[in-house]
């Protein structure tokens, strides 16, 4: 089995890409809406008996955790790629 990053490709990003790929400041302005849009898509989901009312609740749950985290902290010098 192949463990190198990127599968068939043995070296990293190029710092063209990696700057091209870097969405995390967008990321960080739309994160309300983001969380929004995953609140609804759970509860469709829920609605569709994909997931239990308590498994709705559970993540509904988490994503206002994750929203209570955003809203009082700054991660705008975070090294990630993106929020996701």
């Amino acid at each position: 089995m192949n463990t190198r990053w990127g599968g068939r490709v043995g070296t990293g990003m190029d710092a063209a890409m990696t700057s091209l790929n870097r969405s995390l400041g967008t990321d960080l302005r739309l994160w309300p809406q983001d969380v929004r849009g995953s609140r609804a898509w759970v509860q469709a989901l829920a609605g569709a008996g994909v997931v239990s009312p308590v498994e709705e609740e559970t993540l509904l749950d988490g994503l206002g955790r994750v929203e209570s985290r955003l809203a009082a902290e700054d991660f705008s010098q975070a090294p990630d790629e993106d929020v996701h």
